[in-house]
């Protein structure tokens, strides 16, 4: 896989050429995620629909959120074992790919960010 040194582990690293989020690339400015993408997280997170964009669905998100997005820095550890030339996850989409496909989460400023886009896209 293009940008992932030899010997890394097999996971899914998003390259920078990767089209991921409407159209740009996780190398440029991404601020917006998918619907599909959106709705993946909501479901991973336990919920059924999107919850409203009030106080009530803010409190709801954030509950999940804290319940089920774990705080590490595994993702992080790995690039640095690896001289890998970005951290992963800065880029909401990178984040949420690699969460919903193994699980792992981020520090403070990738998760926030993730965060972030995902309250964003819901209003």
């Amino acid at each position: 896989m293009p940008g992932v040194p030899a010997g890394a582990p097999a996971v899914r690293w998003v390259c920078k050429s990767e089209p991921i989020v409407d159209g740009t690339t996780a190398g440029g400015s991404i601020r917006t995620l998918t619907d599909a993408t959106i709705d993946e997280v909501l479901e991973r997170l336990g919920f059924g629909e999107r919850p409203d964009p009030d106080l009530e669905g803010l409190t709801a998100v954030y509950r999940a959120w804290c319940r089920r997005v774990p705080f590490d820095n595994l993702r992080k550890l790995v690039a640095l074992h690896y001289d890998m030339p970005d951290l992963p996850g800065i880029d909401p989409a990178d984040f949420f790919a690699a969460w919903l496909l193994t699980g792992a989460g981020g520090t403070c400023w990738p998760s926030n960010n993730a965060l972030h886009a995902l309250l964003d896209g819901l209003g």
